[in-house]
């Protein structure tokens, strides 16, 4: 798995790119996996899809279990 400063370069960027279509862009450029890929408005559901594995792999890295927020640990 990439370390949380991967992911989060990856989450930005993604989530501006989705945002540049939702603004009515008709194709956008992002880097997934190091291969540059277009998407075009129709690519939306999918690029949402992509953000929610993002934010996942995020929760997991800085700690989190798979349902919520970080884990906490009483004493």
């Amino acid at each position: 798995m990439p370390d949380l400063t991967t992911l989060q370069s990856r989450l930005e960027e993604a989530e501006t790119a989705y945002h540049e279509l939702a603004l009515g862009n008709k194709m956008v450029e992002i880097r997934v996996n190091g291969r540059w890929l277009q998407k075009t408005p129709t690519d939306m559901p999918q690029l949402m899809g992509y953000i929610k594995d993002l934010k996942k792999q995020i929760n997991r890295a800085k700690g989190g279990n798979r349902i919520g927020g970080p884990i906490e640990l009483s004493s």
